[in-house]
C-alpha cells in the first residue's frame, strides 16, 4: 500500500532554507534549485508573451524561411536593407510596351508614353520627349540668281557681279541688290557654290579676266580672302561656265561673285546670257 503525506506536514527547518525533496529544493512555494525543471515538464502553450523577456528571442531561435511578409511592418524594408543588384526586372512593376522610365521634374521615376511612328527621342537639355527626326541634309539655305541685264565691268578693278533676279532663295540669305550671300543664324557649315559667267565684248590676246569668289564678314574667312580663277582671253565672246567649289562658313560670313578686268580698251560687259550665281549648304555645324 502506497504511503501518503498529509497536507501541510512538511515544513522548513529555518526561514533561510527550503525543503529538499529528492534533490529539488522548494522555498516559498517556488522551486529554488536552478536548472531543475526540464521543458518536458511544461504544459504545451503554457509560455505566453508575458513570460518571455524583452530581446530574449534572437535570430538564431527563428527557423529558417519562417518569417512571412505578413509578419513584417509596412515599409519595414528600406533601401539600406536591399542589396545592390538585388531587384531584377521580374520584381519591377509592369510597364506598358514601348514606354520608357525617366526622371521627372520632381526627381521621381516616371513613365514616358510611347512615341508615334518614325518619331525619335529628343532632349532639350533638361527633359526628354518624342519628336520628329531632324533632317540630316536638306540643302538649305539655298539660292539661285541670274543676271537680269548686262553689267559693266570696270577695268583694273574688282567688280561684284550682281545677279539681281532670283529664281529661289530659301532663307532670304542672298541680297539681290548687291550680290552678297550672308550665312544666316544657326546655319554655319560647309557650302557649295557654283557660277557661270559670259562676256559679250571683244578682247585682245593680252587681255584677261580674273574671276573671284570673295568670302568674308566672319571668323571663317576674315577680310576679302578670295578663291580665284584666271582666264586669258583673246576672242570676241567668252563663256566661263558651270564652275563649283566648297567652302566652310560661319554665321555672318559672306560670299560674292566678282571679276577683275585687265583690258587695254577699258571696260567690259558681263552678259545676262549664261550668267548666274547659286549656292547651298552641304553640311550643318549650327555655328
Amino acid at each position: 500500500m502506497a504511503s501518503e503525506i498529509k497536507v501541510d506536514t512538511i515544513s522548513e527547518k529555518t526561514s533561510a532554507n527550503g525543503v529538499t525533496i529528492d534533490g529539488v529544493s522548494l522555498k516559498d512555494s517556488k522551486i529554488a534549485t536552478a536548472n531543475s525543471v526540464d521543458s518536458d515538464a511544461y504544459v504545451d502553450g503554457s509560455i505566453d508573451a508575458a513570460h518571455i523577456a524583452s530581446d530574449a528571442v534572437t535570430t538564431a531561435k527563428i527557423l529558417n524561411d519562417n518569417v512571412t511578409a505578413a509578419k513584417m511592418a509596412d515599409n519595414a524594408v528600406d533601401t539600406a536593407e536591399i542589396a545592390d543588384d538585388a531587384v531584377t526586372l521580374a520584381k519591377m512593376d509592369g510597364l506598358a510596351r514601348g514606354k520608357i522610365i525617366y526622371g521627372d521634374a520632381s526627381g521621381n521615376p516616371a513613365a514616358l508614353t510611347v512615341g508615334s511612328n518614325t518619331q525619335v527621342l529628343k532632349s532639350d537639355g533638361t527633359d526628354i520627349s518624342w519628336g520628329a527626326a531632324a533632317s540630316t541634309y536638306d540643302a538649305t539655305p539655298a539660292f539661285w540668281a541670274y543676271l537680269g541685264s548686262d553689267q559693266t565691268v570696270t577695268n583694273e578693278a574688282t567688280t561684284t557681279i550682281i545677279c539681281g533676279t532670283e529664281t529661289f532663295d530659301t532663307d532670304s540669305a542672298y541680297n539681290a541688290s548687291n550680290g552678297v550671300f550672308t550665312v544666316p543664324s544657326g546655319e554655319g557649315g560647309t557650302y557649295l557654290f557654283t557660277f557661270s559667267l559670259a562676256f559679250s565684248n571683244t578682247f585682245d590676246d593680252d587681255d584677261r579676266i580674273m574671276v573671284k569668289i570673295l568670302t568674308g564678314g566672319g571668323t571663317s574667312h576674315p577680310g576679302n580672302k578670295g578663291l580665284h580663277q584666271h582666264f586669258l582671253l583673246g576672242s570676241q565672246y567668252i563663256y566661263i561656265g558651270n564652275l563649283a567649289f566648297t567652302v566652310p562658313l560661319g554665321v555672318g560670313d559672306t560670299v560674292q561673285l566678282a571679276v577683275e578686268n585687265f583690258d587695254d580698251a577699258g571696260t567690259n560687259t558681263a552678259s545676262a546670257t549664261h550668267t548666274y550665281f547659286a549656292g547651298c549648304k552641304l553640311h550643318n555645324t549650327n555655328s
